[in-house]
């Protein structure tokens, strides 16, 4: 008999990672995810801890809309369980339910800024008689005349203090060149599904400038039960007060040194989130120094 202490029992498969002995039995059967060892004369089935990450991305697929009693459409000709396919249509799957959660907070969003706008408005009108009296005077300190000489107005920010609690993140470095889609959000999520954690919402960017003012930029995603997180990818971003403001969508760096100028007088030792970067109108900008 083969000496199973370096394997994990099915039920121990089973209730770390949360799914059914029968399940697991199953799987089996049709080959998409088979035990390292099978005992002979028990019949029991073992599994090693290396061929796990299998089983969490069979069972994310599952998550996202492929029913067990479809598996079966995956197996070949030669009676091959076609893994890479499963896993194709489950990421495709994937994509569209990001895409519908975009849409949807997109909508949730216009809603949010058409309430604080109405808000905003009371406050104005509270304090239109002193607004009223300085009109002239107004004008003249925030009209702007070009060169051809049509005078526009200039644009204003409001800054807000927030208080934030702290915030556990699933990074991924951006390189020089090279573009933050969504398939990196997409990406996040499923290397957070991997480690055990649950993906959340918002996503977005974060500008991290070190003590000589070098620039490193991330896409990152909100995550939960990252207690016991140890990879390289997860950081614990520090709770305490924000600078923020409202903004259009940023895509170049040199606008989000224009936007946060008045705020940022030294970009070294500096982090700026950007919240909901994925199809957004508007976002949200962080700044803690």
């Amino acid at each position: 008999m083969k000496k199973t202490s370096n394997y994990l029992s099915i039920g121990k498969v089973a209730k770390e990672k949360k799914v059914t002995i029968k399940a697991l039995r199953y799987y089996d059967e049709i080959g998409v995810f088979k035990p390292a060892y099978v005992d002979k004369v028990t019949n029991y089935r073992y599994y090693t801890k290396d061929q796990l990450y299998v089983l969490d991305a069979i069972s994310l697929c599952v998550e996202l809309g492929i029913p067990l009693k479809e598996f079966e459409k995956y197996r070949q000709q030669d009676g091959e369980f076609d893994l890479q396919k499963l896993l194709y249509d489950g990421k495709s799957m994937g994509e569209t339910k990001i895409k519908d959660i975009r849409d949807r907070l997109g909508r949730l969003g216009e809603t949010i800024r058409m309430v604080e706008a109405r808000k905003n408005s009371v406050a104005v009108d509270e304090a239109s008689a002193e607004a009223t009296a300085n009109q002239s005077d107004a004008k003249n300190q925030n009209a702007v005349t070009n060169e051809s000489g049509e005078t526009g107005q200039k644009s204003s920010m409001t800054y807000v203090d927030k208080e934030l609690p702290a915030r556990g993140l699933l990074t991924m470095k951006i390189e020089e060149n090279e573009s933050d889609d969504s398939k990196k959000i997409l990406r996040l999520n499923m290397v957070a599904q991997l480690l055990g954690m649950r993906a959340s919402y918002p996503a977005g960017m974060l500008f991290e400038y070190d003590d000589k003012g070098q620039l490193s930029k991330y896409v990152y995603i909100l995550v939960e039960g990252y207690e016991e997180c140890e990879d390289k990818r997860f950081r614990l971003l520090e709770g305490g007060t924000y600078t923020t403001f409202i903004t259009s969508k940023i895509e170049k760096n040199e606008e989000i040194v224009t936007k946060t100028s008045e705020k940022v007088s030294e970009y070294k030792n500096l982090l700026i989130i950007q919240s909901d970067v994925i199809d957004s109108k508007d976002v949200e900008i962080q700044i803690l120094k």
